[in-house]
């Protein structure tokens, strides 16, 4: 579950037969959404990687922070399709 760039990737849409525009002018939104999408799915994987890769751990005054279940994640991601 922690690496999904691998399925995700497959559905991101491919900028390869949008034209790219001459020098000095915005590309447009065509150009930027599978540039845009592929980074929100980025940002997505490395939030996912970083709550499956804490451990639960005690600071100042004994207070715990704790690792979240891997279980419940999962469901939690795949009740809202993620």
């Amino acid at each position: 579950m922690p690496f999904r760039s691998y399925l995700e990737g497959a559905r991101c849409r491919r900028a390869r037969d949008i034209p790219v525009p001459p020098d000095g002018m915005i590309p447009s939104d065509d150009a930027m959404n599978p540039i845009l999408e592929a980074t929100v799915q980025a940002t997505e994987e490395a939030i996912i990687n970083a709550m499956l890769g804490a451990k639960t751990m005690t600071g100042y005054e004994d207070h715990k922070a704790f690792a979240l279940p891997h279980d419940r994640l999962r469901n939690v991601l795949q009740k809202y399709r993620r």
